[in-house]
């Protein structure tokens, strides 16, 4: 998590928007889970439907949904510009053992006057990468920690069940 939030507010930085957050989506709900953003409505903890975010448009796409100016692009009437009112937006899907987590987001109210470069969407492609690399080997070491106090929880009860009859066993003469 600390690293996620570290790489949220650099990339800000690199990307010169002011808004970053990854969301988690579920049961047409869209969650924001991180964020360092100055936009009210994307700290975390807030949620809303799906349908009144790019995010919908997001997920159904297999590369990155960019936004530079809603209005040339005729988005003005989308929910999620009604709802958020960004006028720059670039995010991507983030997948956690092939299954759909959420996105990773990069927004701003203002337009952008250049559309985003080949550089910087290679960078947030390569960072939903990272972020749903994360997320894996996050749920990987909460598995095997589970795994593992099941073993040890299974091995104090053989050990305790073993214990009597072996003491049974040394105690008699032969």
């Amino acid at each position: 998590e600390e690293k996620v939030e570290t790489m949220l507010e650099l990339s800000c930085e690199y990307l010169d928007l002011p808004n970053a957050f990854l969301t988690r989506i579920d049961d047409d709900t869209q969650h924001i889970e991180l964020a360092h953003a100055t936009h009210p409505a994307l700290q975390p903890g807030e949620s809303c439907p799906l349908e009144e975010a790019y995010c919908k448009r997001t997920i159904e796409l297999d590369s990155l949904l960019t936004v530079v100016d809603p209005t040339d692009e005729g988005l003005t009437d989308d929910p999620a510009y009604e709802r958020f009112g960004l006028g720059t937006y670039s995010g991507g899907r983030v997948e956690s053992d092939g299954e759909l987590y959420g996105t990773l987001c990069f927004a701003d109210t203002d337009t952008r006057e250049e559309a985003f470069s080949e550089i910087q969407q290679t960078f947030v492609e390569l960072l939903t990468r990272w972020v749903s690399y994360e997320l894996e080997r996050q749920r990987a070491r909460s598995q095997l920690q589970r795994e593992r106090d099941r073993f040890e929880e299974f091995a104090g009860v053989i050990s305790h069940d073993l214990r009597n009859p072996l003491n049974i066993a040394t105690g008699r003469p032969r």
